[in-house]
């Protein structure tokens, strides 16, 4: 579907529809998205899943320290949360994914059984011990 300001370009300039690009994101093809909304998904379901098992929402106030692999994985994965629980319509990259599950691994209860259908990473760095 044209957007209504390449819709008015090309009604004012119809020589642009040579520059624009026929796909909508070329960086990203379409293809691919999908698979970021499952992912989303997932990470929602976790959210969910700890906060019932724990009674923690969490936040930045209250998230439980992690710095993983990455370094600021805390950091990045309490923003993901937070703006899926904003977005409903939003999706994330395999690499965010990773990330915030590895952060949902390393705090997750012991005594909480990881939900089904979503894969748990393997222990890192520390947690491997």
């Amino acid at each position: 579907m044209m957007g209504i300001r390449k819709a008015i370009a090309l009604w004012i300039c119809p020589d642009l529809a040579e520059l624009l690009p026929s796909a909508p994101d070329a960086q990203y093809p379409q293809s691919k998205r999908p698979d970021w909304f499952r992912l989303a998904q997932e990470v929602r379901i976790l959210d969910r899943a700890y906060t019932a098992a724990t009674g923690v929402k969490l936040t930045f106030a209250n998230g439980p320290d992690y710095f993983g692999v990455r370094g600021a994985d805390r950091y990045n994965a309490l923003l993901v949360i937070r703006r899926l629980r904003l977005n409903r319509s939003g999706g994330i990259r395999p690499s965010t994914h990773q990330s915030v599950c590895e952060y949902f691994s390393h705090i997750w209860p012991k005594s909480t059984p990881w939900p089904s259908g979503i894969a748990r990473p393997a222990p890192s760095g520390k947690d491997a011990q």
